[in-house]
């Protein structure tokens, strides 16, 4: 299966390419989606503003293409505006 790697600089998150254009509202962890309103990538790890419960929901439709591999949770780190570098890996 083919793979992709997200590079933050201090951290790198591994995902799976999926075979589905599937739009979707609620996006579950681990989930790579590609968000048309928000122009961005969304990389599902936790609660957004819109959530219910513990949920991850973004705020429109989006396109699920990838499944992350590891540890979600250390996206958190993350802070607001880093340069993510996003490449092909086979």
């Amino acid at each position: 299966m083919r793979r992709i790697r997200f590079d933050f600089g201090t951290l790198t998150l591994d995902a799976e390419l999926l075979d589905t254009p599937t739009a979707r509202a609620v996006v579950t962890p681990g989930e790579v989606a590609y968000w048309p309103d928000g122009h961005a990538i969304a990389l599902g790890f936790g609660r957004t503003p819109i959530s219910r419960g513990d949920e991850t929901r973004l705020a429109s439709p989006c396109n699920i293409f990838a499944k992350a591999i590891g540890n979600m949770k250390a996206l958190a780190k993350v802070k607001a505006g880093a340069k993510v570098n996003v490449t092909l890996i086979d």
